[in-house]
């Protein structure tokens, strides 16, 4: 757990973004995010969304 809280500081740093909200979007119910956003974390991530992504978008 506490290395996870370190990763989470980590993120939200490089994001500039609060602690709280990166885990709001690990939360599994939380559906509301910019995809904006989704790129940035990505792109901090080093994740190839073009290789490595699957997008389920719900209405």
């Amino acid at each position: 757990m506490r290395e996870s809280l370190y990763r989470i500081k980590q993120l939200a740093q490089k994001l500039k973004m609060p602690e709280q909200q990166i885990q709001r979007y690990e939360a599994e119910n939380y559906r509301a995010v910019i995809f904006e956003t989704l790129i940035r974390i990505a792109k901090v991530l080093k994740i190839d969304l073009e290789k490595d992504a699957v997008v389920r978008i719900e209405y």
